[in-house]
């Protein structure tokens, strides 16, 4: 469906966990081949794990003993990942990279619902990114929902073996997800929220 580009390698050093996040060059290219490698698995029937892996990787999170050290020192730094995820969709939306911060919003929707409950220690002990925090998820989808919603309704945002989505599907699922961390969003996003959903 989308064009493939290379797929980009995960930083050769892990991040400063306690650092500043920054985006930095080939982090959209990064992020672009992460969503297309998310598409692919419904399509080949690959493992989403697998996924979750190359993007706790790529969000700084380059072994096995990285993230454990992450836990050890400060439980909240696992989460970073997806802050990782909210800068590079903050700069993509300043880009005009509507449809890239489409995908990412389809993407976090999906692993928040579908994906993170069903995994266990294991996972996590396997390199599996964790779960999304609350203030991440709000930063995701209050970023997603102006974006999204001056895109062309039809625009497909991801398409593969299971169906499509186009840009007013997910429209209304991210208004969804705001909706559930209301607390963590800007009234007026929250409120524009409502009014995408009728409520």
């Amino acid at each position: 469906m989308f064009k493939k580009k290379d797929q980009q390698s995960a930083p050769s050093t892990a991040v400063g966990l306690g650092a500043p996040i920054v985006v930095e060059s080939g982090d959209l290219e990064r992020v672009s081949a992460l969503m297309d490698e998310f598409n692919r698995v419904f399509d080949t029937g690959g493992d989403i794990r697998s996924f979750g892996i190359s993007f706790n990787r790529a969000g700084g999170f380059i072994s096995d003993m990285n993230a454990l050290d992450a836990q050890r020192d400060n439980p909240d730094a696992l989460k970073r990942p997806w802050l990782w995820l909210a800068a590079v969709e903050l700069e993509a939306a300043g880009q005009g990279q509507a449809l890239l911060v489409a995908q990412i919003a389809l993407m976090t929707r999906y692993w928040h619902n579908e994906v993170a409950p069903q995994l266990g220690m294991a996972d996590w002990f396997d390199g599996v990114v964790d779960a999304i925090s609350d203030s991440a998820r709000a930063q995701i989808f209050a970023v997603a929902l102006p974006v999204i919603a001056n895109m062309p309704p039809d625009t497909v945002v991801m398409e593969n073996a299971t169906g499509s989505l186009n840009a007013l599907d997910v429209l209304r699922l991210s208004a969804g997800e705001i909706l559930e961390v209301e607390n963590w969003v800007d009234p007026g996003v929250v409120a524009s929220a409502r009014t995408i959903l009728d409520r």
